[in-house]
């Protein structure tokens, strides 16, 4: 009976990995209300509590999506993943793929907090209460993890991104100094005649000085995602 049961389930397995996930991978990008559906499948997929492999894969396809993805004007589809992956963050289970899961949403509150300091059109008044419920969950995790590993970095990495979210721009210079530098970023990746040596965030690190992680880290998925759209541009144009 338990031979039968492990015969169906990989069957389920292998139908959700070979068939809807590449699927759904295909139909990504083809306009912005398919992109929120795949976006709403994936996360709902993450969340499974039967098979740990499903849950990596679907995560994995998530994330490359949303660092495939453009988000520069709208935020919609992120804020719906946000809602499902925060969700789905402390949910207990077997196959506990909850590094996996940090790792995507630490990523999706870097690129709102980009927004948010670029643009200043983040409803975060909505979001505010749900943010710092995660606060209050992570700050309870860590309390009980002594070790520091990457699990541990993560957690401690969304707490600070979650501040600085909430802050109030007006209180905080944090918010401009990211500004510029993104801004730099943005002008050195659309001008060629601009060295790299020449940016900000280079001659800080070089010169040792104490550049916050938070916005190191945001300035390297900006400059990701612009290799990554370079990357798609020439493959399209060999083929």
């Amino acid at each position: 009976m338990n031979k039968s049961a492990d015969v169906c389930k990989e069957r389920r397995e292998q139908f959700v990995l070979l068939k809807i996930l590449p699927h759904l991978e295909r139909s990504w990008g083809k306009c912005c209300s398919s992109n929120e559906e795949v976006f709403k499948i994936l996360a709902k997929v993450s969340r499974s509590l039967n098979s740990g492999k499903v849950v990596k894969h679907a995560l994995q396809l998530l994330y490359h999506l949303i660092c495939k993805g453009n988000f520069v004007s709208s935020n919609d589809n992120l804020l719906v993943v946000e809602a499902v992956i925060r969700s789905s963050m402390f949910t207990k289970d077997e196959h506990s793929q909850g590094y996996l899961k940090f790792v995507v949403y630490s990523r999706i509150l870097s690129l709102l907090l980009m927004q948010q300091v670029r643009h200043e059109n983040l409803p975060m008044v909505s979001l505010e209460n749900d943010l710092k419920s995660v606060q209050e969950d992570l700050r309870r995790h860590i309390k009980n993890k002594l070790k520091k590993d990457n699990f541990r970095y993560s957690m401690e990495f969304i707490l600070n991104i979650i501040d600085r979210l909430l802050k109030p721009h007006d209180k905080s210079i944090a918010p401009t100094k990211l500004k510029e530098l993104i801004e730099e970023c943005h002008e050195f990746c659309g001008n060629a005649e601009v060295q790299s040596k020449e940016l900000k965030i280079i001659r800080t690190l070089e010169a040792k000085k104490n550049v916050q992680w938070i916005n190191l880290h945001c300035i390297l998925i900006y400059l990701h995602g612009k290799v990554r759209h370079c990357l798609i541009f020439l493959f399209c144009f060999v083929i």
